[in-house]
C-alpha cells in the first residue's frame, strides 16, 4: 500500500481526526496546568487527559509516569525500525496559562500519532511513539527524558509548534535540516 493509497483509502476516518483531537485540546487550554516551580513537571491533568485517551486505543502500549517523571509519559504502536518519536508539550506559563500554544502542540502530536498507526496497521513497517513531554516552559522536559535515555533507539523525532506568522522558512534557533534518501 503506498501512502497515497493510505491517504485516499482512510479519508472519511482520518478527517475524523479533529472532532477526536480538538476536544481534548480544548480541555487543556481551559484548565492550564499549575506550575511548580520546584519540580517543573505539575501537569497533572494534562498527562491524565492523553494517557486516558491513548490507554483506551486498541494496540497502544502506554507507560504514564515514564523514566520516574511524573508527568511524562511513552505511548508506543507498531514494531521494528524505523522507530519515528513525536513529541507532545502540555504545560502552562504560571498566571497566563497556554499563551504558546502547547495545548494546540499536543493535539497536533496526538493527531500526528493517530495517523502514524493508522499507516502502521495498514500494513506500513516501523514504530510510532508518542512522548508526553512536561516541563518544557522553564523545567526542559525533553532534556530530563534524553538524559534519562528515552530517546536512545528512535530514528527521527518530531514535533510542530504554532507561530504567529505564516512563513516558508522559519528562523527556529534550534532546528537541523536533513536530506532523506
Amino acid at each position: 500500500t503506498t501512502a497515497y493509497e493510505l491517504y485516499r483509502s482512510d479519508w472519511s476516518q482520518t478527517a475524523s481526526l479533529p472532532t477526536r483531537t480538538h476536544a481534548r485540546t480544548h480541555a487543556l487550554f481551559r484548565l492550564p496546568t499549575k506550575f511548580d516551580r520546584t519540580t517543573h513537571c505539575s501537569q497533572v491533568f494534562c498527562h491524565g487527559l492523553l494517557t486516558e485517551f491513548l490507554s483506551g486505543m486498541d494496540g497502544v502500549e502506554v507507560i504514564p509516569h515514564y523514566l520516574d517523571i511524573p508527568t511524562a509519559f511513552k505511548a508506543t504502536a507498531g514494531s521494528g525500525k524505523p522507530v519515528i518519536a513525536v513529541c507532545a508539550e502540555y504545560d502552562a506559563l504560571p498566571g497566563i496559562g497556554h499563551a504558546c500554544g502547547h495545548n494546540l502542540i499536543s493535539e497536533t502530536a496526538l493527531a500526528a500519532f493517530i495517523g502514524a498507526k493508522r499507516a502502521l496497521d495498514a500494513g506500513a513497517p516501523g514504530t510510532v511513539i508518542l512522548f508526553g513531554t512536561p516541563a518544557e516552559e522553564g523545567g526542559g522536559g525533553k532534556l530530563c527524558m534524553i538524559d534519562r535515555g528515552a530517546f536512545a533507539d528512535v530514528d527521527m523525532a518530531m514535533m510542530a509548534h504554532p507561530s504567529p506568522s505564516d512563513c516558508l522558512y522559519p528562523p527556529f534557533l534550534c532546528s537541523t535540516k536533513v536530506i532523506v534518501s
